[in-house]
């Protein structure tokens, strides 16, 4: 798949060095049971990121 091809070759270095990453709560409000302002522009960041690649979204 040349789109895995192309993320890998992106990623595949920092992969030893990986961020944790965050937990659910970290990621969403519990009040309100949506996503942190922070969350939401990593994840705009990425689906561009990935429709540059060739990977479609429904709208």
């Amino acid at each position: 798949n040349e789109i895995v091809k192309k993320l890998l070759a992106k990623y595949e270095d920092n992969i030893p060095n990986a961020p944790k990453g965050k937990t659910y709560e970290q990621c969403w409000d519990m009040k309100t049971k949506q996503p942190i302002r922070e969350y939401r522009h990593l994840y705009q960041k990425i689906k561009a990121e990935l429709a540059e690649l060739g990977v479609r979204f429904k709208e």
